[in-house]
């Protein structure tokens, strides 16, 4: 029927009397035709159609008529007067065609306000403002009875919105009737009288409803929770034997002392924050940042401070003091990644880019370019064709290759005169070449001939940089811990710039292997030493996605460095541009303090407190002026490599952590050299190669702690590996149009090899138990410098095996090797939301179904692998850096 007036102009207003069906089928069909008229009505306002039911007096209606005239003297039931506005285009609001769409505040119970502010044509802004005045306690409290409203309402055939009083009273009675107290209904009334209107005023201070109300008092009046009342000596006696051994417990006792102290609600107790507690040497001082609920406009929770007495037990202040005395407490105090520590991470982070230029520049130093003989007696011989004669002359002197990839042998001439007639196929060694200049100008392997016979002195000065990190790490991590990490920081800058510097002068093999080997040492104390003072200016909680942003610096270095190589294409100009701004670092001794954790270990507590003093005054939080005490140090935790073969279940899981490091970095390395046996573009393929780490690490930061690092790992380790290995086919029976192909394959391999190097550092670390992480992670080091010696030899088969296979080969190895160390991943146990191994029976237990309760899943993640100075320690005090190095 009211369809049937929807081909009128909107601006028409129609009149229709349902007054003969309403009589018919008044009396057992009430509910029936209430229920119509909600969907019609409801269908109607959606569309703007606003519709009002006027009373007709009559006898058969003399119930409905007495009850009507309690609410207004002419309606049965009201809409309020001021929606019929809506056909004033002066005063009408717009509204959306169709269904209006759930908004927030239909979950959290807001709905019911919002749909009567609309009804009162209050402007939106206006709308929004009111709606901003329920405290989120207060919306939470309403939201439960609002949900039971919106439920009695459906069910009664009702609107929720215009209820009459007779409605809102058999609500209440029905909460009444389920057992509800005093509070539970005057809550609900509240609720109602937020969006209810009779007679001008909230629902609440109608008079039936007050009467409702104290009757209810009477018969079922507020109770308090709790009718026993304690001893103090027993509570005080309680707290004082209660164990602060852990931050739960700590936690527990507290805020229970808060609590008893400031006589605060417990959801106003959990409002405070870290960053809003205040220390001194004497006092505490707690500041709540958020709106409680008793704030009130012009008044707001005091600042409340609590004095230091002598029982050190039961004292506030006493127990924080004695608890921030450690630094990774002090940390949580002071903020565990504040503006200070950002700052400081990010001068860190830079070095990185310049690790990644040194680490991979091998590929444009020692890169040997396509070549052949050159041709006796032609001095001006290139190997670029530069006319028919020279063809005719290469045509003579070099044999044709067989090898499908090349167009000459590379390494042997025809044993014939330079003009004559002989024709002899007799093929001898020749000892002068002419390189192709398309993608370097020069390298060190063209400029000094490592070519034929020598070609695997290329691999071998690779292998001996790699050697060179893998010594560097120990020796300089050990010298940090003596000097210093600063000290130690700054000698391998100046080493670095050194020795690079140095490296494009180099006159011979001897020479130029003797100082790769001494870059490859700078890097890894350049790149371990600042990475452990990053990390050890960070809070526990922030360190895992800390060590992951350094990677991105790391990716970033890459694709730097590719441009570089794409501009200069001549090794010693490359070679300067990446060691020339090193010297810029230097100014790092001024910019960047000292480790505070290694002046602890050395027992400088003084200088220990001024560089937290200066983060705390940048992070804008107050501690005492010497909050670090002598007690701060630590002792190193007892723990031998040797243990974690003692047990069947540790020496598996062992082997396999160690297995998966070694094929991770020979994966990584051996993938990021062999960019140039991939065909088509060289410097594209190498900047590709960096870009898409960062999609790796991005996947690593979005899904570590929501999918886990067991299946992250294996699933990045396997894929990436399957991806690589189907390069093969592309490689040996393709042509040159299908290169992307194996290109896009050879990427994605990259993709997983770089996220499986970000997960396993995390979750290795995760799994050793704390008294020997640090060993296990030492161990874990050697192995990934194998696995780093090892990848040139892999990279540079296609030197060895001709044609096509030659250059599938080492990425069929790289990625067999990643589904294998994949698939054995998958026996290691999830550590994510789990309580990580201690003590060595911890780790035998670990993971398994039957484990103690002290293993089962908590919420939220909690990573507490560096909670403790051993947990991030090499040797006494250092730090084993397992990233890219």
């Amino acid at each position: 029927m009211i369809k049937a007036f929807l081909k009128r102009p909107s601006s028409t207003c129609f009149k229709f009397d349902l007054k003969a069906l309403i009589i018919l089928t008044w009396g057992e069909r009430q509910k029936p035709v209430m229920s119509w008229l909600l969907k019609s009505g409801k269908w109607a306002i959606d569309r703007d159609i606003w519709l009002s039911a006027a009373h007709i007096p009559g006898r058969e209606n003399v119930e409905a008529d007495t009850e009507s005239r309690l609410e207004h003297e002419n309606t049965e039931w009201r809409l309020h007067t001021s929606i019929f506005q809506i056909l004033n285009p002066q005063s009408s609001t717009t509204r959306n065609q169709g269904q209006e769409q759930p908004s927030k505040d239909d979950i959290n119970g807001l709905s019911g306000v919002r749909r009567s502010l609309r009804m009162l044509s209050i402007p939106p802004d206006v709308e929004q403002i009111n709606l901003s005045s329920w405290r989120p306690s207060t919306v939470k409290q309403y939201s439960t009875f609002f949900k039971k409203w919106t439920t009695f309402a459906s069910s009664e055939h009702i609107c929720a919105v215009s209820p009459d009083i007779r409605d809102i009273l058999s609500f209440l009675i029905s909460l009444y009737h389920k057992g509800l107290g005093y509070s539970a209904i005057n809550s609900a009334r509240s609720m109602l009288s937020t969006f209810v209107v009779i007679n001008g005023q909230g629902c609440g201070t109608h008079p039936l409803i007050k009467r409702f109300m104290k009757g209810v008092f009477n018969l079922r009046p507020a109770l308090p929770r709790n009718n026993v009342s304690w001893d103090p000596e027993q509570v005080l006696t309680f707290l004082k034997t209660m164990d602060c051994g852990t931050l739960k417990s700590l936690t527990l006792k507290l805020v229970t002392m808060l609590a008893l102290l400031t006589g605060q609600r417990l959801q106003s107790l959990h409002l405070l924050d870290i960053k809003n507690i205040s220390l001194t040497d004497s006092s505490l001082k707690l500041r709540f940042g958020d709106a409680l609920k008793q704030t009130r406009p012009g008044f707001h929770q005091r600042e409340i401070t609590l004095q230091q007495f002598e029982d050190k037990q039961l004292c506030v202040v006493s127990i924080f003091l004695s608890k921030m005395k450690k630094f990774e407490e002090v940390l949580s105090i002071i903020g565990e990644f504040g503006p200070y520590q950002k700052r400081i991470f990010f001068l860190i982070c830079i070095p990185f880019i310049f690790s990644a230029f040194h680490m991979v520049i091998s590929v444009f130093l020692l890169g040997i370019p396509d070549h052949r003989c050159a041709i006796p007696g032609y001095p001006n011989d290139t190997y670029a064709i530069q006319s028919p004669s020279h063809q005719a002359l290469i045509n003579r002197h070099v044999p044709p290759s067989t090898d499908e990839t090349l167009d000459y042998v590379k390494c042997d001439l025809y044993d014939r005169s330079y003009d004559g007639d002989d024709n002899s196929t007799n093929m001898r060694t020749c000892s002068a070449w002419v390189y192709d200049e398309s993608i370097y100008i020069n390298t060190f392997t063209s400029q000094q001939n490592i070519v034929c016979e020598d070609k695997l002195r290329t691999s071998h000065a690779q292998m001996i940089f790699f050697g060179g990190v893998f010594l560097g790490a120990i020796i300089l991590g050990s010298v940090s811990d003596i000097i210093g990490r600063k000290k130690t920081l700054c000698l391998s800058f100046l080493m670095l710039f050194g020795t690079t510097l140095g490296l494009a002068w180099a006159p011979d093999y001897i020479t130029f292997c003797i100082l790769r080997f001494l870059v490859g040492a700078s890097c890894a104390g350049m790149f371990m030493t600042a990475f452990v003072i990053g990390m050890e200016l960070v809070g526990p909680s922030k360190r895992v996605y800390a060590g992951i942003i350094v990677d991105f610096f790391f990716a970033i270095g890459m694709v730097v460095l590719g441009g570089i190589g794409y501009a200069f294409r001549e090794w010693k100009y490359i070679e300067i541009t990446c060691s020339a701004p090193i010297a810029l670092f230097l100014f790092y001794w001024w910019l960047v303090p000292e480790s505070p954790r290694w002046l602890i270990s050395q027992g400088r507590i003084d200088e220990a407190n001024k560089i937290i003093q200066k983060a705390a005054k940048v992070n804008k939080v107050t501690i005492p002026e010497k909050i670090l005490t002598a007690d701060s140090i630590d002792e190193p935790e007892a723990g031998r490599l040797w243990h974690l073969f003692t047990s069947r279940v540790l020496l598996i899981r062992t082997m396999i952590i160690f297995f998966n490091w070694l094929v991770v970095v020979m994966g990584y390395y051996g993938l990021s050299l062999n960019t140039g046996n991939l065909g088509g573009d060289f410097y594209a393929n190498f900047m590709i190669s960096g870009l898409v780490e960062f999609p790796a690490y991005f996947l690593c930061l979005v899904l570590l702690d929501r999918v886990g690092r067991r299946l992250l790992h294996a699933s990045c380790m396997i894929l990436g590996g399957i991806a690589c290995i189907i390069t093969l086919f592309p490689m040996l029976y393709a042509d040159e149009s299908l290169q992307p192909i194996t290109i896009t394959l050879a990427m994605l391999g990259k993709v997983g090899i770089s996220a499986a190097f970000a997960i396993i550092y995390v979750w290795s670390a995760e799994l050793f138990p704390t008294v020997v992480r640090n060993a296990g992670m030492g161990a874990s080091s050697s192995c990934a410098r194998i696995g780093g010696m090892i990848a040139p030899y892999i990279a540079d088969l296609s030197k060895v095996i001709d044609g096509n296979l030659g250059r599938a080969i080492p990425l069929v190895i790289f990625g067999g090797a990643s589904v294998v160390a994949g698939i054995l991943s998958l026996w290691l146990p999830e550590t994510k939301d789990r309580e990580l191994p201690e003590t060595m029976e911890d780790g035998k237990l670990f993971g398994k179904k039957k484990s103690s309760e002290k293993y089962k899943p908590t919420l939220g993640f909690d990573n507490k692998t560096f909670e403790s100075e051993a947990g991030i320690a090499n040797g006494k005090n250092g730090v084993y850096t397992i990233t890219k190095l």
